[in-house]
């Protein structure tokens, strides 16, 4: 299978642009007059809930209990009218008003947007980069074989992983299309305290931030299994964490681990030591010692956070937040957001205030952290991913980077 329609990436030159003449035609021109307009908006809707909130006594639960949003659908707005009475604090950032100013700003990302899906379950948004049914989106989240893409346009097609680059997190799809619109990528480094927007399937954007970190390596955390080993020198678990990895993979108390990913475990240490080299999201292969039998057992690896949510005060209040994604670290290169995501909105495109693409979104950290792979890190990636898939890549990068391409698969 070929591929012939090329990825557009661009990194534009700012010096030429005529304000006179771009005035009212860049959607990031005709943004800022709204912004400005939302400010003060802003302003005075922060004053009139505190001084309703005083004089009813409505604290910020009763509000939470009013907000009651839909956020899978096509608005975060309250039912009947309840805006016009209490305004939650999250709604004077990125309320339904405030991302409605950014639709002409997504409105061409749209068409190579996709809802990536298991079963009817929604796992993770993606970026169309090739013309004849080729997509990137979060790799860890993908599961089942009955996985399938939800296009703009309504379609719904099956799907299939043709690669997986471990150490950006990303996966390569394909879906028989040869009609998809690829997105246009912008390599240029975006500047901190710019907007963004994370490109859904609607009109109005999933969610709106500003970058707050540029583009760095982040730290790889170590996948957490959830077990208990006895002190002695054998990995034999002695407790099985309940809403785990092991749990769900079935370990039990006595079970004797042998074995991950063909990598014999001789003690404990051995097996600390060797899950912890593995990140959370990651499925490993475990050799199990039952009852004088060995079995095979896959287990998916968790974050700390995740697998014990009350071990640190700061783990305690990230989920305060909101689900967060498992696979979060570890990325060689990201850029930083402060835009609220869940975890099944990661995998898609992220624009600037003049539309172009600047990343991929690939993991939801914090309260107020989400990161986005930049867009020259998701060219390369996408050259490296279809050129092992047999497809012809869509456009080398503007400049080589280094990715890891022992990663793909």
């Amino acid at each position: 299978m070929s591929e012939v329609l090329p990825l557009h990436i661009t990194a534009p030159d700012r010096g030429d642009v005529d304000p006179q003449k771009d005035f009212g035609v860049r959607p990031g021109v005709r943004l800022l007059g709204s912004l400005a307009r939302l400010t003060v908006l802003t302003a005075i809707a922060a004053v009139a809930t505190a001084l309703v909130a005083d004089s009813r006594g409505h604290d910020e639960t009763t509000t939470s209990q009013l907000e009651m949003t839909q956020r899978d659908g096509d608005t975060r707005d309250l039912p009947f009218d309840a805006d016009q009475f209490f305004v939650p604090r999250w709604r004077l950032t990125n309320g339904p008003r405030v991302r409605s100013a950014f639709r002409d700003v997504i409105a061409d990302t749209i068409p190579s947007t996709v809802r990536v899906q298991t079963g009817n379950r929604d796992q993770a948004l993606g970026m169309v980069v090739g013309a004849r049914g080729w997509i990137l989106t979060k790799g860890s989240v993908l599961s089942g074989d009955d996985l399938a893409c939800r296009l703009a346009d309504g379609r719904e097609l099956p799907a299939t992983v043709e690669g997986v680059d471990k150490l950006h997190d990303v996966a390569l799809l394909h879906v028989d299309a040869d009609d998809l619109v690829p997105v246009s990528l912008n390599t240029s480094t975006p500047l901190v305290g710019s907007w963004v927007a994370t490109v859904g399937l609607w009109r109005d954007p999933v969610a709106v931030g500003v970058v707050s970190v540029p583009v760095r390596a982040l730290p790889h955390q170590a996948g957490v299994l959830g077990v208990e080993l006895q002190q002695a020198r054998e990995a034999v678990i002695t407790r099985v964490f309940p809403d785990t990895g092991a749990a769900e993979a079935g370990l039990l108390v006595n079970d004797k681990i042998i074995s991950v990913n063909g990598d014999a475990i001789e003690n404990r240490v051995d097996l600390i030591r060797t899950v912890r080299s593995y990140s959370p999201g990651d499925e490993i292969e475990l050799k199990v010692l039952r009852d004088g039998e060995t079995i095979t057992l896959s287990a998916l690896l968790m974050s700390e956070s995740s697998a014990l949510p009350f071990s640190n005060r700061r783990s305690m209040q990230n989920m305060m937040g909101g689900a967060l994604s498992e696979r979060r670290f570890g990325f060689p290169r990201a850029l930083q957001h402060d835009t609220v995501l869940r975890p099944n909105e990661c995998g898609g495109p992220l624009v600037d205030l003049n539309g172009e693409v600047i990343g991929l979104n690939i993991a939801r950290s914090g309260r107020t952290e989400s990161y986005a792979i930049d867009a020259a890190t998701v060219a390369d990636v996408a050259t490296r991913l279809m050129t092992a898939a047999g497809a012809e890549p869509p456009m080398a990068p503007a400049e080589p980077m280094v990715t890891g391409a022992q990663s793909v698969e």
